[in-house]
This record gives structure tokens, C-alpha cells and sequence, in this order.
């Protein structure tokens, strides 16, 4: 599984990458927690506000800051379905 933290590198996107990482030690082992600046791939999938959050391909998050916590959910969320 991979989760990708989209910004172009503002406090909040650097904050949300943070929180991600900090989210991956609650994960299973084969998550995949990475940065992504490229503008290309924030309007691939459709990111409007920084920062965004997507999982497994699909925007899940734009434009809030998200706790571990909530991040720990939203990939969860998106095991079970």
C-alpha cells in the first residue's frame, strides 16, 4: 500500500508528511509513506488544497492538516474496503 502526501512543500505539507511517518508505526510493515511536489501528479488526482493525502491511488484528503491518528483511519478505511 502506498501513501503519498502531495504539496509543494509549505509548513502544512512538511506537518502532514510528519504526521504520516509518524501514523506509518501504527501501519503494517508494507505501507509505503512518500513526499510528492511534482504538480503533475496533485492534478492527476485531482488535489486543488494543499496538502493532500492520497491512498492507493486515490485522493482521500486535500487541504487539511490530518493527525496521525485520522491518517491511521484513513488507511484503514481504505483496507476494509
Amino acid at each position: 500500500m502506498k501513501v503519498e502526501v502531495l504539496g509543494p512543500g509549505c509548513p502544512k505539507c512538511k506537518k502532514l508528511y510528519e504526521s504520516a511517518l509518524e501514523a506509518k508505526k501504527e501501519l503494517p510493515a508494507d505501507v509505503d509513506v512518500v513526499k510528492v511536489e511534482e504538480i503533475g501528479r496533485m492534478t492527476q488526482v485531482g488535489m486543488w488544497s494543499s496538502p493532500g493525502l492520497v491512498v492507493d491511488g486515490s485522493l482521500v484528503s486535500q487541504g487539511r492538516l490530518l493527525s496521525s491518528s485520522d491518517i491511521v483511519k484513513l488507511v484503514r478505511e481504505r483496507v476494509l474496503t
